[in-house]
């Protein structure tokens, strides 16, 4: 098995993984690392980089015309983006690629799926349920230290100083190296959590450059936790969903700045007339939201956000650790050649047939996806963590 696919500079508030090519070529069947990718894990220094240090939700990225475009994809149950795995890190490929519209289109993107996110995270923010992914970093360590390539291994995890990324830690780019991209995040609809591990290898192989941005090898690995399953909306989830954003207004302290903005009319200064005015529309919105009598996608994604939150974060804090745990062990299954091998488009759409049963599913472009429920699974954004 053989993939190029390119890890380039830190940008758009993180860092960015871009790639030339999705293309795979499957000569043989594989179903974990090879004897010859074994030994270049062996031989390689080891990186295992956060995509950010906290759970963030994932953002809503539509496709964007250029050079770069991504298409949507469906493989049975599970929706695919046409970005590769490393490349959905961020649009930082499309703002640095382009000019004018297209850099602008980007951009407000990235804004549009920004608000949306926010909006249903800051239930979850103000809880303090945006758990640090710590435990998950030391998964994947752990794991390469249970392997038989990677006992004495001396894994580089530190690339944040108080939040925030510090470029000069990154890994240089023109040196061999095997990465770990590692994330945890709210699907867009906040019905899953979701952790994900990408795995590159960058080594020369023949001449010239190209290895230093083209991995020789990708693996994927997304653990979805067990949805939040709404019945049909209720009186008392109306008036739980009410009470619960009249509570997150309040902690926000937006209720007294868009007083002052209102005080001050005309003179008001901007950038807090600014803030009061997405604060004060967001509240109104939610209200709308959680009166509804139905669940739109909206008030799923606000209800859903909110029980996350519920019981000091007792959901979030379960689900995490048991997709810590399932990476754990695909992670182990790709080292010692376990993984399933991929199944058809057709295959892909079978889903456990008894209550808590968790499979593995192996879908093109050498993705592993563990999940237990029959529901459809979207993985297109599963990199488009928000930044801060």
């Amino acid at each position: 098995m053989k993939r190029l696919v390119a890890l380039v500079a830190p940008v758009i508030g993180l860092y960015a993984f871009a790639a030339c090519s999705p293309a795979l070529a499957n000569d043989d069947a594989q179903h974990g690392f090879t004897e010859e990718q074994t030994r270049l894990a062996a031989s390689l220094p080891v990186y295992v980089i956060p995509q950010h240090p906290r759970l963030r939700p994932q953002m809503f990225i539509t496709s964007v015309s250029g050079p770069h475009a991504s298409s949507m994809g469906r493989i049975g149950n599970f929706t695919i983006t046409g970005f590769p795995p490393a490349e959905a890190a961020s649009l930082s490929a499309l703002v640095g690629a382009g000019a004018g519209a297209q850099v602008l289109s980007a951009a407000v993107i990235m804004e549009q799926g920004r608000g949306r996110a926010q909006r249903n995270f800051d239930a979850v923010q103000q809880a303090r349920c945006d758990l640090p992914v710590d435990d998950l970093q030391r998964a994947v360590v752990d794991s390469i230290r249970r392997s038989s390539w990677g006992a004495t291994t001396n894994a580089k995890t530190e690339f944040f100083v108080d939040g925030s990324l510090d470029r000069k830690r990154l890994p240089p780019k023109d040196e061999p190296r095997l990465v770990f991209v590692v994330g945890a995040g709210f699907s867009v609809d906040f019905a899953h959590l979701m952790t994900t591990v990408d795995v590159l290898a960058y080594a020369p192989e023949g001449s010239g450059s190209a290895w230093k941005r083209e991995s020789r090898w990708l693996y994927s690995f997304v653990a979805v936790s067990d949805p939040i399953q709404l019945d049909a909306k209720t009186t008392a989830d109306i008036d739980a969903m009410t009470r619960a954003e009249y509570s997150r207004y309040a902690l926000t302290g937006n209720e007294a700045l868009v007083r002052k903005v209102n005080n001050a009319g005309f003179y008001a200064e901007k950038t807090e007339r600014r803030k009061a005015t997405v604060a004060a529309t967001m509240h109104k919105q939610n209200l709308k939201v959680s009166a509804e009598t139905e669940w739109s996608p909206d008030a799923r994604g606000l209800r859903s956000s909110q029980l996350w939150a519920e019981n000091d974060c007792a959901r979030t804090r379960d689900a995490l650790v048991r997709n810590t745990e399932e990476i754990s062990r695909m992670l182990g299954a790709l080292y010692a050649q376990k993984l399933p091998l991929e199944k058809a488009p057709a295959e892909a759409t079978q889903a456990a047939t008894s209550s808590g049963q968790r499979y593995i599913y192996a879908l093109p472009g050498g993705l592993y996806v563990s999940r237990n429920e029959k529901l459809a699974v979207d993985l297109a954004n599963r990199h488009y963590l928000m930044p801060d």
